[in-house]
C-alpha cells in the first residue's frame, strides 16, 4: 500500500513514549449536542448506516473499509465485500459459545452472550467491536426491528498515534468517543445476554439470559486522515476487517484478536479505551413489566401454534422475560417431556399402534434408565445434548407448575416421573402420593396409575441405595399388586406387574417361584398386547432382572451412542459370562458332613474347629443349617470358610446366623475380597456384646478398621448383610454393613482387592450357625470411567 508518509518526527516519537495518546488542549469540551461537532455527526451518520444497512454510506465511513479499498489486498475490495466480510464477523461473534457441563448453554441462541461488567473476569467474555451493536446480524436474527439509536455526549478528543500496515510509523491523528445510545424495540426479537447476578462458570442449574433492552456504545472517530492518504478526514474505527489500522495501546485489531481481554483481571487502560465499544454499566433489560402487552398477544399466539420447533423457539424466548408465568411454563414442560419421549422411544427401538400406548413405552425406558444407567439422562456434562435439555428444561417448568397449586394429576404424575428419573426419588413420591390423596379412595384408572407410579419411585430408590430389607421392597410390591388388580388396559397392568417382577427379584431373600409366578405374569399380559413391539427384551432383559430370568441370557437390548469417556458400555448391556447369584442353604448337603464346595483354614495355630451341616426345623430356611463349633482359643484368631466358587469382585453378601456361646471377644461373620485365608476382609457380629468389627488380615496380621455397637431386634436369628461398592461408581472402594435390615457400618480402604472369593468365619471361641448363605455380585457397580460418568 502506498500512502503519503507525512507525520513529525518529533511529534512521533511522544506518540511512542506516551503509547496512550495524549490530550489535544485546543479540543472544546464534551459536547451535548452532535451538530455542535463533526465527529458526534460522523458517529451518528455511521451508526445509522450500519443499522440500516446503507452500505455505501457505511463503508464510506468505515476506516478498515476504507483502509482494505487503499490497499486493494484483497480479491474483491469494493463496499459489498467490506459490508459482507463484515457481517460474516459479526455472525461468528454472536453465534453460541459451546460450553461443558452447562445446562442451557447453547439455548440463548444468537446474541452477545456475557455483557454485564459482574462477569468481565469470565473466560468467555468478548470485548465486542462498536460495530457489533448496531450491526444488522444482530437485530435482523428472528425478525427484529433495526435499534434507535440516540446521541448521548462527546467525549474530550485525544491525540494518538495510528498504525497502518506496511508503514514504519504511526500517523498522528485526533480520537473522539461519541457515546450513542441503542435500544432494541422489539423484546421479543432482542438479542439476549447473561442476566446481572447468573453464574458464569460450570453449573448444573439452567442459566437465565435476557434480552438487552438498550445500552451505550462508544465509537471511536479518527480525525486526521487525510494527512495519512485518505479520501475522508474523518472515520469511525471499529475492529473486524483485515489490514484494519490500530491504535497505539489498543492492541490488534484484526478478526483474530476481537474478543480478547489482555488486561484482564482490572479496568482497561487509557489506550483500550480508545478502541471504543460497550460501556459498562449501561446495559438495561427487558422483563415482563417492561414489555407490556407483548408478552400475553405472544403468549396466546403460541397457545394456538401446533407443538414444532418454532413453538418452542418462542415459549424459550418468551421465558426469558417471565421464568415464572404457570401457563407458559406448562405449555413448555409438556412440549419438552414429549420431546424427551419421543427421543426414549427411538433410542429403544420399540413401537406400538397407538400415541397412548407409544408413551407409555417411552415413559417405562426411562424408567429402566433412570434405575440402572442414568448417563442417557446426563450427557448433557460431556456436550450439548437435546435429549438432557428437554429433561432438565421439562421438570424445571413442570416444578413451577406444581409450585402454583394449581397444577393438574397429570402434570403432577409427569413431574414425579422425572424426578425419579433422576434419581430423586423422595420428591417423586412426594408428589406421587400428594396426588393419590386427591383422588377418591374407590378404585379407578387414575389410582392404579398412581399406584404404579409410587411402586417404581419406592424401587428407584431400593436400587440405587440396595437396601433391599427395606420396607419400601414389601410396599412397593402390594403397591404394584393393588394397580395391577385395579387397571383396566393391558398396558396398565403390564407396567405394575413388572413392578411386582421386579420387587420380587431383588427380594431378600428371594423366593424362586413367586419370582417365576410374577414372570409368568408379565408373559401373559404381555401376550395380549396388540401392535406392540420390541418390548419383551427390556421386560426380561432390564439390569434389574435379566440375572434371574434364563431366558434373558440370549437377549442383547440395543446400545445407543455414548460418550467416548466410558471405557467399556457393554457390561451394562450384556452380563459377563460368570455367575452372578449363588445362594448356599446347605439342604442338599448331608447332616452331620462338611459343607461341599468350601474350604477351612484358620490364621492361628490352637484350635480345634469343626465346619458340619446340621440339622434344625427352626432355621429360617430349614431342615439343614452350617454349624461351627469350638474355634480358636485366641481372640485375634480367625476361623475362615471360604467358598470355591469365584467372581465377586464386586459382592452383596448376606447370611442368617445364631451365636449358641460365644467368648467376651468372640463373634461370627462374612468374609470376602479374598483370595486365601492369608488375605481378606471379615465382618464379625459379637450378639452377647452387641457391637459388630470390621478387620483386614494380611499374612495373618489383623488390623480392626471399625468397631460399632449395633441395636439387635429380639429374635434368635439375625440377618447380616456385607456390599462392597464403589462410592460414587469410581474406584473408591468402600465396605457397607446391614444388621437385621438396618445400616450400621460403612468403611472406605483404597487397600481392599479386586479379590473375587467369599465366605463365613468367626472370631475366637465362638459356637454358631449359618444358614442360607447368598452372593449377587453387582456388576453395575465396577468403574466405568475416569472421572465417572455419573
Amino acid at each position: 500500500m502506498r500512502l503519503l508518509q507525512v507525520a513529525s518526527k518529533i511529534f512521533g516519537v511522544i506518540l511512542l513514549i506516551n503509547g496512550a495518546g495524549v490530550f489535544d488542549r485546543t479540543v472544546h469540551a464534551a459536547a451535548s449536542n452532535p451538530t455542535a461537532d463533526p465527529s458526534g455527526r460522523t458517529a451518528l451518520r455511521y451508526a445509522e448506516a450500519m443499522a440500516g444497512g446503507r452500505v455505501a454510506a457505511w463503508a464510506d465511513l468505515d476506516l478498515g473499509c476504507l483502509t482494505n479499498r487503499l490497499a486493494k489486498t484483497a480479491a474483491d475490495a469494493s463496499r459489498d465485500a467490506c459490508w459482507k466480510d463484515t457481517l460474516a464477523i459479526h455472525v461468528k461473534l454472536l453465534a453460541d459459545q459451546p460450553e461443558k457441563g452447562i445446562f442451557g448453554a447453547q439455548g440463548r441462541g444468537v446474541g452477545f452472550g456475557l455483557l454485564h461488567e459482574s462477569h468481565r473476569k469470565a473466560d468467555l467474555w468478548r470485548d465486542y467491536p462498536p460495530a457489533l451493536f448496531l450491526s444488522p446480524s444482530v437485530w435482523q436474527h428472528g425478525g427484529g426491528l433495526p435499534p434507535r439509536i440516540k446521541f448521548v455526549k462527546i467525549l474530550p478528543s485525544r491525540v494518538t498515534g495510528l498504525q497502518i500496515a506496511g508503514s514504519p510509523e504511526p500517523y498522528s491523528v485526533r480520537v473522539t468517543l461519541v457515546e450513542l445510545s441503542v435500544t432494541y424495540p422489539d423484546p421479543l426479537t432482542a438479542p439476549p445476554a447473561l442476566r446481572p447476578g447468573e453464574p458464569w462458570w460450570a453449573s448444573g442449574t439452567i442459566r437465565r439470559y435476557g434480552p438487552v433492552r438498550d445500552l451505550v456504545v462508544r465509537v471511536p472517530v479518527v480525525s486526521g486522515l487525510k494527512a495519512a492518504g485518505y479520501p475522508v478526514d474523518q472515520a469511525v474505527l471499529s475492529a473486524g476487517l483485515p489490514e484494519t489500522p490500530t491504535l497505539l495501546g489498543t492492541g490488534g485489531g484484526g478478526p483474530s484478536e476481537i474478543g480478547r481481554t489482555s488486561d484482564r483481571p482490572g479496568e482497561q487502560t487509557g489506550g483500550q479505551e480508545l478502541a471504543g465499544g460497550l460501556l459498562l454499566g449501561s446495559v438495561r433489560w427487558w422483563d415482563r413489566a417492561s414489555a407490556g402487552s407483548q408478552f400475553a398477544t405472544e403468549l396466546r399466539d403460541i397457545r394456538g401454534l401446533s407443538p414444532s420447533p418454532d413453538r418452542l423457539a418462542r415459549m424459550l424466548r418468551l421465558l426469558q422475560l417471565d421464568e415464572t408465568d404457570r401457563e407458559l411454563n406448562r405449555l413448555l414442560g409438556d412440549d419438552l417431556y414429549a420431546n424427551l419421549l419421543k427421543a426414549g422411544l427411538a433410542r429403544s427401538g420399540m413401537s406400538a399402534g397407538d400415541d397412548g400406548t407409544r408413551r407409555r413405552l417411552a415413559e417405562f425406558y426411562w424408567t429402566l434408565q433412570g434405575a440402572t444407567w442414568r448417563q442417557e439422562l446426563t450427557e448433557v456434562a460431556v456436550g450439548h445434548s437435546d435429549v438432557a435439555e428437554s429433561f432438565y428444561r421439562a421438570a424445571q417448568s413442570l416444578e413451577i407448575v406444581a409450585k402454583s397449586g394449581r397444577a393438574d394429576l397429570e402434570t403432577v404424575r409427569r413431574l414425579g416421573a422425572l424426578q425419579r428419573w433422576n434419581n430423586d426419588s423422595e420428591a417423586a413420591l412426594e408428589n406421587h402420593e400428594g396426588a393419590l390423596r386427591r383422588l377418591d379412595p374407590k378404585p379407578s384408572r387414575w389410582r392404579a396409575t398412581l399406584l404404579t407410579e409410587i411402586a417404581w419411585d419406592r424401587l428407584q430408590w431400593i436400587f440405587w441405595t440396595r437396601r433391599y430389607e427395606h420396607p419400601w421392597l414389601a410396599q412397593a410390591r402390594q403397591e404394584a399388586e393393588q394397580a395391577q388388580a385395579m387397571a383396566e388396559m393391558p398396558m396398565d397392568k403390564l407396567l405394575a406387574a413388572e413392578a411386582v417382577l421386579v420387587a420380587e427379584a431383588l427380594a431378600v431373600p428371594r423366593q424362586p417361584a413367586r419370582v417365576q409366578a410374577s414372570l409368568e405374569s408379565v408373559r401373559q399380559l404381555h401376550g395380549r398386547l396388540q401392535k406392540v413391539g420390541g418390548l419383551w427384551e427390556y421386560l426380561i432383559a432390564n439390569d434389574l432382572v435379566k440375572a434371574f430370568v434364563a431366558e434373558s441370557a440370549t437377549v442383547t437390548l440395543p446400545t445407543t451412542a455414548r460418550s467416548s469417556e466410558v471405557v467399556d458400555v457393554r457390561i451394562h448391556a450384556t452380563p459377563p459370562p460368570q455367575d452372578l447369584l449363588r445362594t448356599w442353604e446347605f439342604d442338599k448337603d448331608s447332616s452331620g458332613a462338611a459343607p461341599q464346595g468350601f474350604s477351612s483354614a484358620a490364621t492361628a495355630a490352637g484350635g480345634n474347629s469343626r465346619w458340619t451341616v446340621q440339622t434344625d426345623a427352626e432355621a429360617p430356611t430349614s431342615p439343614h443349617v452350617l454349624a461351627h463349633s469350638a474355634g480358636c482359643s485366641t481372640a485375634d484368631c480367625f476361623d475362615v470358610l471360604l467358598a470355591e466358587a469365584t467372581g465377586f469382585a464386586y459382592p452383596d453378601v448376606t447370611v442368617h446366623l445364631r451365636t449358641i456361646d460365644s467368648a467376651a471377644e468372640g463373634g461370627a461373620g462374612i468374609v470376602m475380597a479374598a483370595s486365601d485365608r492369608r488375605l481378606y476382609y471379615v465382618v464379625t457380629l459379637n450378639e452377647s456384646a452387641g457391637t459388630l468389627a470390621i478387620h483386614r488380615l494380611a499374612e495373618g496380621q489383623a488390623t480392626l478398621l471399625d468397631r460399632t455397637s449395633v441395636q439387635l431386634t429380639k429374635r434368635p436369628w439375625h440377618l447380616l448383610r456385607v456390599q462392597r461398592i464403589n462410592f460414587a461408581h469410581v474406584s473408591k472402594p468402600r465396605l457397607s454393613v446391614f444388621v437385621d435390615g438396618r445400616e450400621v457400618a460403612a468403611v472406605t480402604d483404597d487397600a481392599i482387592p479386586n479379590l473375587d472369593r467369599i465366605g463365613l468365619a468367626t472370631r475366637g471361641a465362638v459356637t454358631v450357625k449359618f444358614d442360607r448363605l447368598h452372593a449377587l455380585n453387582l456388576v453395575s457397580n465396577q468403574p466405568l470411567s475416569a472421572p465417572a460418568a455419573y
